[in-house]
């Protein structure tokens, strides 16, 4: 009779682990199918791969598998690295370098300090970026990790560069690649390319070109492995790789082989890309039309430089393009222009060495009073242990300290019930805030409708001039063309741009720029209620230039993003 328990026992054990086992492969297979998602489409569409991502964090925590979890939130962080309008990215380091540590799973934790070092470095920060690299050198050493410190060497390295350090720089990423060697890895992994890359683009700055060259060499045989071992499809660094390329080629004075390179990297470039690759494809082209010796080319393509550095905001560039601009400038044989561009690069380069310093200065501020309130912490504690050796004997200073404990409740108690008014005024205000903003929200709203709505005009000049257009608008619908502007609209109508302006005025209290802006705006809320195009699609489409000028307009006039507004309709095909 035991016998037959025990088969029967290990009968329904044998069951139960088979069911296990297939809800478990399930469940892997979904975090698997999620996680092809997210390498699909991160890159190429990031507000889709974004929400792979929550899904992915999400099925992670439902799952309990820290792995993925912290996998899940280093990505975001990843996410938010190139977008420089909030501070979303540090949010979420915070949360993805907690969750790290608490489970252990340290090689996330590398990579969101070193993402949080570069954005520093981005932005100027040197001194949160060093005591950033510090912590992470420090943990790395601790942990034993040669992969994880080779990361560290090299965020450390990525400071020396934006610091005008590239030789110390070099020899970091050099350190970092042998670490990476030493630890077993090969040239097919990320952090390998990395090194080459910041190594050819520090060798650049030290016209050292062709050290530069092979560099940029192995960028393409690390790509190349990675793409053999079915890692990624790593264009980007390609295209980086033939920037490295044609600026020594051009530098060297090799031409015909810089040619050929900006050939490969006009054909690998995609509008997906962030914009500071357009910014090295324009700056590569100048560079080479100068030293072809077509000037007026090149003096176009700074244009475009300038234009582009001035809206992503990238200030520390503009003094060099200005004075580029001047020597094209007086190549050109038109010196008595190329002066006031000088005098412009000297201010500009003041300004920023003034704005520079001084958030240095903030910053190692900062960084003083913290290791102030550390210091007078430990001498606090030291203070406490030897009072409570002396407790028995010091009963007056017992007393003492009793009466300014009194006092101190006392006073925090009387600042925490003044705060708790100021806090009380301060929501109300955030409240009243953004009731206004629906409230504008709601007013632009109205006004595209009223642009594309209105009731017909009255007869008069200005009315039929307006009639016209409305008419023009409705057939032909010109706006959708990115080039289209105010010339074109003044020739379409056989008018004048006075009379235009006086019509658009009088009718709808809006500029003609304004006016086109409305009418987009319009056909690219349509098209995201009633159809599934991709928002770059809609934004084509609808005549915007670029995904991130109608990212903009659209927020500023909606109060949403596109792909909120689609959200909102239920259209979620994006």
């Amino acid at each position: 009779m035991n016998a037959k328990r025990i088969v029967l026992l290990m009968g329904c054990l044998t069951v139960f682990t088979l069911w296990a086992g297939d809800t478990t492969g399930e469940e892997n297979q979904e975090i698997k199918r999620l996680f092809a998602l997210i390498e699909e489409h991160f890159y190429t569409c990031p507000d889709q791969g974004i929400q792979y991502v929550y899904e992915l964090e999400a099925e992670a925590g439902r799952q309990g598998d820290a792995h993925w979890q912290a996998y899940a939130k280093a990505k975001r962080v990843e996410y938010y690295y190139p977008m420089f309008d909030h501070d979303s990215i540090f949010a979420a380091a915070r949360d993805a370098e907690e969750f790290a540590r608490r489970h252990k799973e340290y090689h996330y934790l590398f990579l969101v300090q070193q993402t949080l070092i570069q954005r520093y470095t981005n932005e100027g920060r040197f001194a949160l970026g060093l005591d950033k690299a510090r912590t992470m050198l420090g943990e790395s050493r601790t942990l034993g990790s040669q992969e994880d410190h080779a990361r560290a060497v090299a965020a450390m390295a990525n400071l020396y560069k934006h610091l005008g350090r590239y030789a110390e720089a070099i020899e970091g990423h050099r350190e970092s690649l042998r670490l990476l060697a030493a630890a077993g890895k090969g040239p097919e992994e990320p952090l390998a390319l990395e090194n080459y890359r910041e190594v050819a683009m520090a060798c650049l700055c030290l016209h050292q070109y062709d050290q530069a060259l092979l560099y940029a060499d192995s960028m393409r045989i690390a790509i190349a492995r990675m793409e053999a071992d079915g890692i990624s499809d790593d264009s980007e660094s390609l295209f980086i790789a033939e920037y490295l390329t044609t600026e020594a080629h051009t530098a060297q004075g090799d031409l015909d082989s810089a040619a050929l390179a900006l050939v490969r990297m006009d054909r690998l470039y995609s509008p997906g890309y962030p914009q500071s690759f357009l910014f090295l494809q324009l700056q590569a082209r100048a560079n080479f039309l100068r030293a072809k010796g077509e000037y007026a080319g090149a003096y176009a393509a700074n244009e475009e430089l300038l234009a582009l550095a001035d809206r992503l905001k990238i200030t520390k560039e503009i003094p060099q393009l200005l004075r580029d601009k001047a020597g094209i400038l007086r190549l050109l044989g038109r010196t008595a222009e190329a002066l006031p561009f000088l005098e412009e690069a000297f201010d500009r380069q003041k300004a920023n060495d003034t704005a520079t310093h001084n958030r240095q200065l903030d910053e190692l501020h900062t960084l003083y009073h913290v290791d102030q309130i550390e210091t007078r912490a430990r001498e606090d504690a030291l203070r406490l242990r030897f009072s409570r050796k002396l407790a028995l004997a010091l009963g007056l200073i017992l007393a003492l300290s009793l009466v300014i404990l009194c006092l101190i409740v006392w006073q925090v108690r009387r600042i925490r019930a003044k705060n708790q008014g100021l806090v009380r005024r301060i929501r109300q205000q955030e409240r009243l805030m953004t009731e206004l903003e629906a409230c504008q929200a709601e007013i632009r709203r109205l006004r595209v409708q009223l642009a594309a709505h209105e009731p017909e005009p009255p007869i008069d000049e200005a009315g039929a001039l307006y009639a016209r257009l409305r008419q023009l608008m409705a057939d032909s619908q010109p706006y959708t063309d990115p080039a289209f502007n105010w010339k074109g609209l003044v020739a379409l109508l056989d008018s004048n741009e006075r009379a235009l302006r006086n019509a658009l005025k009088t009718h709808l209290d809006l500029t003609v720029s304004e006016y086109l802006t409305l009418l987009r705006l319009d056909h690219a809320q349509r098209l995201l209620t009633d159809t599934d195009y991709t928002i770059e699609a809609i934004g084509a489409d609808s005549g915007f230039g670029s995904r991130n000028t109608f990212y903009r307009l659209f927020r500023e006039y909606y109060g949403l993003t596109p792909y909120e507004f689609r959200k909102t309709k239920g259209v979620m095909n994006d």
